[in-house]
């Protein structure tokens, strides 16, 4: 099981003897065209893959792949065959004092005013806005090189 600390579960996770060991598991919303990467659940095998997609960025790049959490998750799993379906966790984003409610609208999230400025995310959005999706992914790896 992979979840972040800084969310807030509203929906348990239905039994364990119920999902499909074949199967790797991540919530219905927040997915932003690929997979939600906050919360997944699968057998040991499978989440050593999901938790490899970091080691190949760098090749993705020089492919050309546009690296977004979401949709990089999503090509990660589709490029090692991996199976995904949906669980019932339904989970809330809480930062800086404020819940970002789970989006399970496509684009619901990419809307500035369906949350509360947060320091960090505002300003980030407003530069993607404002230079176009290639150049903010350059921007994006610098941040992530450099722990921003």
């Amino acid at each position: 099981m992979r979840l972040r600390f800084d969310n807030l579960y509203v929906v348990p996770i239905e039994p364990l003897e119920q999902l499909r060991r074949d199967v790797l598991y991540v919530p219905a919303h927040d997915s932003w065209g690929g997979l939600n990467d906050r919360f997944a659940i699968a057998s040991p095998d499978l989440m050593a893959i999901y938790a490899n997609r970091f080691n190949v960025i760098a090749e993705y790049l020089r492919e050309g792949l546009l690296i977004h959490p979401e949709t990089l998750l999503a090509e990660h799993l589709a490029r090692h065959h991996v199976s995904t379906g949906h669980t019932r966790v339904v989970h809330h984003l809480y930062r800086h004092g404020h819940l970002w409610k789970a989006c399970f609208k496509p684009g619901e999230g990419d809307d500035p005013s369906y949350a509360p400025p947060q320091p960090g995310m505002r300003w980030r959005f407003q530069i993607k806005m404002r230079i176009g999706e290639a150049a903010y992914q350059r921007l994006a790896l610098l941040w992530w090189r450099l722990g921003i």
